[in-house]
């Protein structure tokens, strides 16, 4: 029966079956705590209240009785923190609900209050799956209500910012009963520049999570006080799964222009020029591409200038910008990855789409490391800077700080593998809450078709069918360009019905969609947007006629993604029917596309098979398993990593802002900072790349963690007992004693397009030196380059990219490999070379030039001597400044500055002649940051 809801008993078992795996839950139940519990709330509504003595009992209080109570129980934070007195405050809680809302707890939300709170007696959070419709937004101002009481302060996380002042305005006369204030972190029409923000003041405060990170990075980066000193005491969580596992590596960033970067762009013209050559289509050489970039800039005559602080980030990023501009060319593609959007300036920009999980336009948000521009290119709109992060802070480092006072609520906590990473990361546990009433909801059986003509008709033809039943249809697609397509096709064949788009979070018009009652016969057309958070409303005459019908048409790997979108319907008890509608071909390349090993774990599998819905699920959970391990083994790790790297930056910023709070050297920190992160990033990237390139070549990448010079590589697959110095410096010696074969690269040592050169001249020498083949994977080609030696007395393999990283791999279950390099026919024919023994070289300078130019491998360090090396250069302006733009604009500064106090103070004779010599001294001081600028770069 779905007209009532379930009895006390009924939910307590349903509850005590659904979470076999909590043995705390089994343990309450078990031990009738939550019962017990749930009667004494009972009890104490019934009866006086032991904190104030009123003349009634709680169950008539009204609103100024509360109030009275609050009062005293604000000054009087330790007794609500005592367990035996949890009962009346909540009974107290639950007759305020009733004095705002003229509605009552259902007993199930009070078990949800009561379970969520028991969670951290055990010293953790608790994360709880209560479908949507059930009272989410309840629950969660009852928990800030008792932890505000308790005189903790309480941040409560939505999905979005329009959410969060929503529950402000909606909450904001409960709240007042207790005497506790409630704003929201949003800026809405007015723009932060510094200080406390008031909302901080406040109880409770509501906000989306990057509202939250915003303002700690003001706060912490920027030392603008933002935050207030608030303390990190409990946070509540909506939508919690997709906060902390599909937006666990999300980030939050404040912009940090970095001055100069756009003499950057006309690289990246250049790069999307030459991929887009029919020279390059043939040869795919992106190697070449790296090559005459670099000539470009290196050349006497350079075509394209770049400031000589910017060049070893240049260089340092070519392979990936080349990568980032196929990737923009071939694979992103607009309403699917992105769409274009025109701004409050009128000015056309990429907006990324969060197509496979929310379905959100993600309006503030840029792709790194060239991709946004490449788009920009493509579709040839104003093309922005590339820039650096120097300030982030991640979801995973947010949470982190409320330690295990995490409360969460979700509609699904998804398959045991997604709730083991929520445990294991955030120290909780979870819980499942049953409905309050029967679900009553019939699951289609899903259809398969062959191709995404049948997909089209298959999805038209079914959702016209039930539309004609005097029902609603949600229809929801995985991109904008799929939802196009079936909203054009029904508004040709169902034009005697209503058809509506939502496809644009950001579109009044569209969103509108979602706010109105469905009626009978509408058809909406959505993406993921509207699989997650939505409560879609009916009318009567729907819910007769079977009540609102959901069509999947994909299926997500994500478990939690897909029973997100079917519970959208027969929600409070109400009817609905839901169905799934794949086009197989699609679906396949897809999966192929994220867990390729299904394939080769099932060798018998047949096409037939793969029509099954029960293979396709399976392959689904392999997929989604493989994804988790990689954000728990991988993501976490190095998310965590950055997190704590930039706290110790914050530290490091504030120490130097005591020394000299200089504008412009703390500038230049940041952007060194920015650099440096940069260069940790490029090598995590390098790694993945060639990890993927050595897997297809069925080798095996090998790590070793503590040393990735090439010097260090070669000696552990030798088996040398040579230290890394000494084989660089037995190479350098090979060269000098025979300068004859590195006769064009000794010639222009001294010219920057010898840096072309290095890496050839370092494999051949070391070919040379050790009578080795020398094979190398980069992360920028499948094929590897071989240096090959006549008559070589064994092969060296490594895999890596210059100046910045090497590894071995190896080789022992690749024949192809092996027999690529057997058959290469280029091989080194200079007269054999005897290994060099130490020996006295007259020629020191020449040694010195080489040892210099050889050094550039070994230039990473860590994030301490990186601070150490900081530190020391901050005394010294000349040192710490490495950009000359921030010389220049010290110096606009200085002349504005002088100009200004001029105007100021000319109207009084006397003061000519101080006016003067101020003048004078900021005029001299911007010569000299002048030519500072000049000694840097002489461009300028």
């Amino acid at each position: 029966n779905n007209t009532i809801e379930k009895p006390f008993q009924q939910l307590i078992k349903e509850i005590f079956d659904e979470n076999q795996n909590n043995i705390s839950v089994l343990d309450s139940i078990k031990k009738e705590k939550i019962q017990t519990f749930f009667q004494s709330i009972q009890l104490a509504y019934s009866q006086k209240s032991s904190l104030i003595q009123p003349t009634s009992p709680i169950e008539s209080w009204n609103q100024d009785n509360i109030k009275e109570w609050s009062t005293d129980i604000k000054s009087n934070h330790i007794w609500a923190k005592e367990q035996e007195n949890l009962s009346e405050i909540t009974a107290i809680i639950q007759r305020a609900i009733y004095l705002y809302s003229n509605y009552k707890l259902r007993h199930v939300q009070s078990l949800s209050i009561l379970l969520l709170l028991d969670s951290n007696e055990r010293d953790r959070g608790r994360l709880a799956q209560i479908a949507t419709g059930e009272g989410r937004s309840t629950i969660i101002s009852i928990i800030a209500i008792i932890k505000a009481l308790q005189g903790l302060h309480v941040d409560i996380v939505t999905s979005s910012t329009t959410l969060a002042q929503r529950d402000t305005e909606k909450y904001v006369k409960l709240y007042d009963m207790f005497h506790l204030t409630v704003s929201h972190n949003g800026e809405n029409n007015y723009i932060y520049i510094s200080g406390p923000k008031k909302c901080y003041e406040s109880s409770i405060i509501y906000g989306d999570v990057s509202s939250f990170q915003f303002d700690i990075l003001r706060d912490e980066f920027h030392l603008l006080n933002t935050r207030a000193k608030r303390s990190f005491d409990v946070v509540i969580i909506d939508e919690v799964d997709s906060m902390l596992i599909d937006e666990n590596n999300k980030i939050a960033r404040l912009a940090d222009y970095i001055l100069g970067m756009e003499f950057l762009n006309p690289i990246l013209n250049a790069i999307w020029q030459a991929i887009n050559n029919p020279t390059f289509e043939k040869t795919l050489n992106k190697y070449a591409i790296i090559y005459n970039i670099k000539s470009l800039i290196l050349d006497n005559n350079p075509q394209i200038t770049v400031p000589k602080h910017l060049q070893t980030f240049v260089f340092s990023q070519l392979p990936l910008w080349i990568e980032n501009a196929l990737l923009a060319r071939d694979e992103y593609k607009l309403d699917h990855h992105y769409m274009i959007k025109t701004d409050e300036q009128n000015i056309n920009r990429i907006t990324p789409i969060d197509y496979s999980n929310t379905g959100i336009i993600q309006s503030s948000t840029m792709w790194s490391d060239g991709l946004h521009q490449f788009l920009q290119l493509k579709h040839r709109l104003k093309l922005t800077s590339i820039n650096l992060t120097t300030n982030f802070l991640s979801n995973i480092g947010f949470f982190d700080r409320y330690k295990n006072k995490i409360y969460g609520l979700t509609g699904t906590l998804g398959s045991n593998d997604a709730k083991q990473l929520l445990c294991n990361v955030y120290s909780v546990d979870t819980i499942i809450i049953p409905r309050y009433k029967s679900l009553c909801h019939i699951k289609l059986p899903t259809i398969i078709v062959d191709n995404k003509k049948q997909w089209i008709d298959t999805i038209v033809q079914s959702c016209i069918k039930e539309a004609n039943r005097n029902r609603s249809v949600l229809i929801i697609l995985e991109t904008r360009i799929d939802a196009k397509i079936i909203f054009k096709e029904l508004r040709k064949q169902y034009s005697h019905g209503i058809v509506k788009l939502y496809t644009d979070n950001t579109d009044i018009g569209e969103s509108n969609v979602i706010y109105s009652q469905a009626t009978s016969g509408d058809i909406i057309v959505a993406t993921n947007l509207a699989g997650r958070g939505t409560d879609l409303k009916t009318n009567k005459q729907v819910e007769e006629n079977g009540g609102l019908h959901v069509c999947l048409t994909f299926m997500p790997i994500n478990l939690r993604v897909e029973q997100q979108a079917l519970g959208r319907t027969s929600r409070q008890g109400n009817r609905g029917t839901s169905q799934m509608i794949l086009n197989i071909e699609n679906f396949i390349s897809y999966l192929l596309s994220v867990y390729p090993k299904y394939i080769d774990e099932h060798p018998n599998l047949s096409t037939d098979d793969l029509h099954e819905i029960k293979y396709l699920r399976e392959w689904c959970q392999k997929a989604e398993t493989d994804q988790l391990y990689k954000i728990r083994t991988k993501d976490i790790p190095e998310i965590k990593l950055k997190d704590q790297l930039f706290q110790k930056f914050c530290h490091l910023l504030s120490n130097l802002r005591e020394i000299d709070d200089d504008e412009y050297k703390l500038k230049s920190v940041k952007e060194q900072w920015g650099l440096w992160l940069k260069n940790i990033d490029r090598r995590d990237k390098i790694k993945f790349s060639l990890d993927r390139n050595i897997k297809m070549a069925g080798c095996q990448l090998i790590d070793n963690n503590s040393n990735n010079s090439i010097y260090h590589i070669i000696n552990q697959q030798l088996q040398r007992h040579t230290t890394d110095q000494e084989l660089k410096e037995q190479m350098i010696k090979h060269i000098l004693q025979n300068k004859t074969c590195y006769k064009d690269f000794l010639t222009n040592i001294d010219n920057d397009t010898n840096i072309l050169y290095i890496e050839e001249t370092i494999m051949k020498a070391l070919m040379r030196t050790l009578n080795t083949n020398i094979v190398v994977f980069t992360n920028y080609d499948q094929l590897p380059i071989v240096y090959k030696r006549r008559n070589a007395i064994q092969t060296i393999f490594l895999a890596g990219e210059f100046d910045v990283v090497y590894y071995s791999f190896d080789t022992n279950n690749s024949e192809n490999v092996l027999k690529y390099v057997s058959e290469y026919q280029d091989e080194d024919d200079d007269t054999l070379v005897e290994l060099i023994t130490m020996k006295n070289y007259n020629d020191k300078h020449l040694y010195s030039k080489l040892n210099d130019a050889f050094n550039k491998q070994d230039n990473f360090i860590d994030y301490t001597e990186f601070e150490q090396q900081i530190r020391d250069q901050y005394q010294k302006q000349d040192e710490i400044v490495k950009n000359p733009f921030y010389h220049i604009a010290k110096a606009d500064m200085l002349i504005i500055k002088s100009h200004q106090f001029f105007i100021r103070t000319k109207q009084f004779v006397r003061q000519i002649v101080s006016v003067g010599t101020k003048q004078s001294v900021e005029r001299e001081n911007a010569l000299q940051c002048l030519n500072a600028a000049i000694q840097l770069d002489p461009i300028y």
